[in-house]
């Protein structure tokens, strides 16, 4: 099962956010957090942070057939991460549990699975048309200009693109090593594709829940199912 949940931190004070959610996340996790000099940084990194808290929990509570916690009795994980060559991170305190974070604009968002995953979160924004031909393979370029006449739809195609891209990249862990118009993403197929190889890389799965921002999740397989859970702060 793949689990996804996100939060809008826009609708509560900053200070409030830190001040009550502080201890709600792994010690490391809150030292990166105080790390980062912007505090609206710090909000959506912390949020994320919890959010994958309540992940881990969700997850060892049905491997362990437990009843679920009250908001009262909530136990922070005292997650221990190791990380890939390229910095991946991953808990090695958590068997068979794949995570992977991001945050955009108001919003934090976790995705939890049982294999490895990907998933990145963009604010729909105005867009300059030169990143486009930059980072964007041929194939995406051509689709961005059919509507570009449309500046909605160009931004709004244009972050979907761009998720999507993240979400592949955080998948294979190599990040922007990867070179982002070494593939390009097939939206209607929901998957990327090599341009070298011209064959399937990894499937993806584009959330929708969230008005004004393009979501989207990636994993090897094909991704049927989504659990989704607005977390309220």
């Amino acid at each position: 099962m793949i689990s996804f949940y996100y939060s809008n931190i826009a609708l509560l004070e900053e200070d409030i956010i830190l001040k009550c959610y502080s201890n709600k996340v792994d010690k490391e996790r809150l030292d990166k957090v105080l790390r980062t000099g912007n505090k609206k940084d710090q909000v959506r990194s912390l949020i994320a942070g919890y959010l994958l808290q309540l992940g881990i929990k969700e997850s060892r509570q049905e491997k362990e057939s437990k009843e679920k916690q009250s908001e009262e009795e909530f136990q922070v994980f005292p997650a221990a991460y190791i990380f890939s060559e390229n910095g991946k991170p991953y808990l090695s305190n958590a068997s068979n549990l794949y995570f992977s974070l991001s945050h955009s604009g108001n919003f934090a968002a976790c995705a939890v699975a049982d294999k490895e995953i990907g998933m990145d979160i963009q604010r729909v924004q105005a867009v300059k048309e030169r990143l486009s031909r930059r980072f964007f393979s041929e194939k995406e370029y051509l689709q961005l200009e059919a509507v570009k006449e449309d500046k909605d739809k160009y931004e709004a195609l244009f972050f979907q693109i761009w998720s999507a891209k993240e979400s592949y990249i955080k998948y294979t862990g190599l990040g922007l090593k990867q070179g982002l118009n070494t593939f390009y993403v097939d939206l209607l197929e929901n998957q990327i594709t090599d341009r070298k190889e011209n064959k399937r890389k990894a499937c993806l799965y584009p959330v929708n829940e969230i008005p004004g921002y393009a979501c989207c999740l990636c994993m090897e397989s094909e991704i049927n199912q989504v659990r989704i859970r607005k977390i309220e702060l």
